[in-house]
């Protein structure tokens, strides 16, 4: 099932950005840009990180701005490459917070009331420290019947949760996500039901956050 297209608001989300800028000249550039377009909150990047280069979040505070520099700048030839642009699918924190309308996330749950997958291979040493090895995606089999909790793995070591909750909370019905201790590479995403959660599925599996690296999405089992 394909997720619907986002509805028009405040947030536009970019992609196909240079992966060359520091994140001051990126941001300046970006907002040099787009403040033709309207009254600009804040623009959010992370051009270091692997998983995040070539993305960058533009917010406005009027949505009927974000419509018109949609429509104007959807391909403009940004450093030579064209931007990719669509409405972002959830309003950031800090724009719910000035909308009234933000809901602080709910406490970590216990980790031991979702069933872990095993490792498949030995331990790494990482910075001194014993980790598990990460686990290959090809092991995990996509054969759990529908639930609202995803279990997503192959995510690169530098992702964190801020990173997910920015790539999951595009779908409707999003809760949390819920990082594991001590790995990286594996993760649970909650939703509200298991409509919104196969929707999420189907529109980030494969979702490449580095050039080389997919990751995996099934349903966690029950």
């Amino acid at each position: 099932m394909e997720a619907p297209p986002p509805l028009p608001n405040n947030t536009l989300y970019l992609n196909n950005l240079s992966d060359k800028l520091k994140r001051k000249r990126l941001q300046d550039s970006l907002r040099a840009v787009f403040k033709q377009f309207g009254d600009i909150i804040d623009i959010l990047c992370w051009p270091k990180s692997l998983s995040r280069k070539g993305q960058a979040w533009v917010i406005f505070r009027e949505t009927s701005s974000a419509i018109k520099a949609l429509t104007s700048m959807q391909g403009f030839p940004f450093y030579d490459k064209p931007m990719r642009i669509q409405f972002a699918r959830a309003d950031s924190d800090l724009l719910a917070k000035q909308k009234g309308t933000f809901v602080p996330r709910p406490k970590k749950k216990p980790l031991d009331k979702v069933k872990k997958v095993k490792p498949v291979a030995a331990p790494i040493i990482v910075g001194g420290e014993l980790r598990p090895a990460p686990i290959n995606p090809e092991s995990i089999p996509d054969n759990q019947p529908p639930h609202n909790i995803l279990f997503v793995t192959n995510l690169p070591q530098e992702g964190g949760e801020e990173f997910l909750s920015q790539m999951f909370q595009q779908y409707q019905g999003f809760r949390e996500v819920r990082m594991v201790p001590s790995r990286p590479d594996i993760a649970f995403v909650e939703y509200e039901n298991e409509m919104f959660a196969s929707m999420a599925k189907d529109g980030l599996q494969g979702f490449k956050v580095t050039p080389t690296q997919k990751i995996k999405v099934v349903f966690a089992k029950k």
